[in-house]
């Protein structure tokens, strides 16, 4: 499965966004686009069953908005503005629709452990199966790079992880699951393609020995260029903002 698209072109971290050009949006993506950069996006699915682009599970952080996204309709996403701008909250469509082909789509799929896998891994598939141009899918959640594993085995697939160093403090089964996602020890049973680390946790013991077993490591979130110095000998490839790569 041809991958040099997604280890040769820094890949901007939800698109490329600034003070006048909020995350995830049409603008901020439309400048990446420009830039030649890959774009990582996030996806979400609302309450009547639509594909939308956004990071947070709560919409609080960018719209102000006390809901949750699966908690809303498109049509009620539809009237919320993003970061004091113009801009809307998109579909997974219209990105498409942006893009085009002309760079690279790094698609993260938004999963919460008391939901099921399947019902967005679905829509984006169906969405997909008309787009010509590159794209890989990543996660968090080993069982969605599992069900990408099972029944979408053309797509190129990568597993999220890092050193979870904000969730020291967890204690039992859900402590437990940390650890092994940490060191990735769902590799064998779900079989990313690609990692994406956390360069905070890099480097990493793990991350290496796959690494040397041919599994390229894209490296988030590098937010200058000392930090890319830093993590480079460890990374095939950043995921960035807030700067601009050489």
């Amino acid at each position: 499965m041809e991958m040099n698209w997604l280890l040769d072109v820094p890949i901007a971290h939800r698109g490329l966004h600034d003070a006048d050009k909020p995350e995830n949006t049409i603008a901020a993506y439309r400048a990446a686009i420009e830039a030649g950069y890959n774009i990582e996006i996030d996806i979400h699915l609302t309450r009547d069953g639509h594909v939308v682009v956004f990071h947070d599970h709560a919409l609080a952080r960018m719209t102000g908005d006390g809901r949750n996204v699966e908690d809303c309709t498109l049509a009620q996403l539809r009237e919320l503005r993003l970061a004091g701008s113009n801009e809307h909250i998109p579909t997974f469509e219209e990105v498409l629709d942006l893009v085009a082909g002309r760079v690279g789509l790094l698609i993260e799929i938004k999963s919460r452990t008391d939901k099921p896998v399947g019902p967005l891994e679905e829509k984006m598939m169906a969405a997909l199966r008309a787009y010509r141009g590159h794209f890989a899918v990543q996660s968090f959640d080993p069982r969605v790079v599992r069900w990408l594993y099972k029944r979408a085995p053309g797509v190129l697939r990568g597993q999220l992880s890092c050193d979870y160093a904000s969730e020291v403090k967890l204690k039992g089964a859900l402590r437990l699951l940390r650890v092994l996602m940490r060191d990735l020890r769902f590799a064998p049973w779900n079989r990313p393609q690609f990692i994406a680390y956390g360069v905070t946790g890099l480097p990493q013991k793990r991350v290496s020995a796959l690494r040397a077993k041919g599994v390229p490591t894209l490296g988030w979130t590098v937010r200058s260029k000392q930090e890319y110095a830093r993590v480079q000998p460890y990374v095939d490839n950043l995921i960035f903002e807030g700067f601009i790569p050489e």
